[in-house]
């Protein structure tokens, strides 16, 4: 969830998020990428393997949500920190990034380092990682601006607390203090944020909203509904015309060649990496 941008309707949007993140978009008359071949099938695999790869399921396209009142029902009973952060622990993939019905392909992964196994039913922590990388250059290859990039890179290293909300039992907070870098903005120097949200429990989805992201000097992103079901993290934000989809990979503790997230994010801070757009298109 961080955020950046020029409007589309100003003929250019970056999108960023630390839990959604970068680019730049023309207004409607930009075309959506050919679509690509179905890919054969391939025999079954469990969530933990190392062979997993999502399913190539389109996200949703539109922003129908955004017209309708957002739901009221009764609160969970009292909810267990170790549950919500058992859920996002893990490594996840950027399934779906749709800009104003645009879908792009993406490279962006996302990490939570939570020590569920020491926490307590009020507290839970950890850390998390976000890289990513904008892709955007499908949707206009006419327009090139020092603000909007055809391909950005930003990645975000947060220390994690998942907690029972003091002043209510049935809801979750999700505080994330993080450091960011990246290839434009203000992130080219680097910049800190916390970043944080409330969530409550229906059935077996956890839902929140209001979560404000940074966008790298040109203001926040707002993302009205963010919602875990199962193996989904999805995120939208109704005014910048974003939808986000997170398909997790892994239950595991993230592991990078062995090495921690933090000790990931020093070396990538050293190397320049997240300086660099070109390294977006070199992979993870």
């Amino acid at each position: 969830m961080t955020g950046a941008g020029c409007s589309v309707q100003k003929a250019l949007a970056v999108v960023a998020a630390s839990w959604m993140w970068v680019g730049c978009a023309t207004p409607s008359a930009s075309k959506a990428p050919e679509p690509r071949p179905a890919a054969s099938p391939s025999p079954p695999v469990t969530l933990a393997s190392p062979d997993y790869r999502p399913s190539p399921v389109v996200g949703p396209t539109n922003l129908g949500l955004c017209g309708k009142p957002k739901p009221e029902f009764k609160e969970a009973a009292e909810l267990d920190a170790r549950e919500l952060a058992g859920l996002l622990n893990g490594t996840w993939w950027l399934n779906t990034r749709t800009i104003e019905g645009l879908t792009i392909p993406t490279s962006s992964r996302f990490y939570f380092d939570l020590d569920v196994a020491h926490g307590t039913p009020g507290s839970v922590r950890g850390t998390a990682m976000m890289l990513d990388a904008g892709n955007l250059g499908i949707l206009d290859t006419r327009t090139l601006t020092r603000e909007c990039p055809k391909d950005a890179t930003l990645g975000a290293f947060w220390t994690v607390a998942v907690e029972r909300a003091k002043d209510n039992p049935r809801r979750l907070t999700l505080t994330m203090e993080g450091e960011y870098l990246g290839s434009y903005g203000d992130f080219a120097s680097g910049m800190k944020a916390t970043e944080a949200m409330t969530f409550l429990k229906q059935d077996d989805a956890y839902l929140s909203g209001g979560l404000a992201t940074p966008n790298g000097g040109f203001g926040e992103d707002v993302w009205d509904r963010v919602s875990l079901m199962g193996n989904v993290l999805t995120y939208l934000s109704c005014e910048n015309g974003f939808i986000e989809r997170y398909e997790k990979l892994s239950n595991e503790n993230p592991r990078i060649d062995q090495l921690s997230l933090n000790q990931v994010w020093q070396h990538k801070k050293q190397t320049g990496e997240l300086l660099d757009p070109a390294y977006g298109r070199r992979g993870r």
